[in-house]
């Protein structure tokens, strides 16, 4: 077993009789020696995970905090407050690998939120925008969801103050940016 610096990043590679059995990126650090031989050992660590940004440019009329969860098991949520009654690009961190995601904009009972722009850049990706007039048909829960083509924005009308929408990426429809 062979452990490889190269510029920062760590490799630890096991062969015999010139044939590779494993190949692992571990983590930098102080190594550890193993009984009996004279190759340190790091602990493994996987690579930190790349991220994406989604950006909803959007007016919120009232609210304290804007959350997105990502990824049907909703393990991944990011919050920001909320500008109330102005213009503001919303940017969230998200998974590379994104699947889904639901858009909790208020937890005000009585918000209005009107959308201008929804993008999403993943790592290595062209940047999308989000076609406004599918989200009438996401999953909307106590939220009525309208697209307005006269000035391409939708506007969501909360009934309840745990009010999110939701899709998945896959149906949810995109162009490039």
């Amino acid at each position: 077993m062979l452990t490889i610096n190269r510029a920062g990043t760590c490799f630890k590679v096991a062969f015999t009789a010139g044939v590779l059995l494993s190949l692992s990126m571990v983590a930098c650090g102080k190594p550890e020696p193993i009984a009996g031989t004279a190759n340190p050992v790091y602990p493994v660590m996987p690579p930190p995970p790349k991220l994406g940004i989604l950006t909803v440019e959007a007016s919120i009329s009232s609210g304290t905090r804007f959350t997105i969860y990502s990824n049907d098991v909703w393990q991944h949520l990011v919050t920001v407050p909320v500008v109330p009654g102005k213009w503001n690009a919303y940017q969230f961190e998200i998974p590379a690998v994104l699947k889904s995601f639901r858009m909790d904009f208020s937890e005000s009972p009585d918000a209005v939120v009107t959308v201008r722009k929804i993008r999403i850049q993943l790592p290595g990706d062209t940047a999308r925008a989000l076609d406004l007039d599918s989200l009438p048909r996401w999953v909307q829960y106590h939220c009525k969801v309208t697209y307005n083509a006269a000035d391409q924005t939708a506007t969501v009308r909360a009934t309840d103050r745990e009010m999110y929408m939701m899709s998945s990426v896959a149906t949810a429809r995109m162009r490039a940016d």
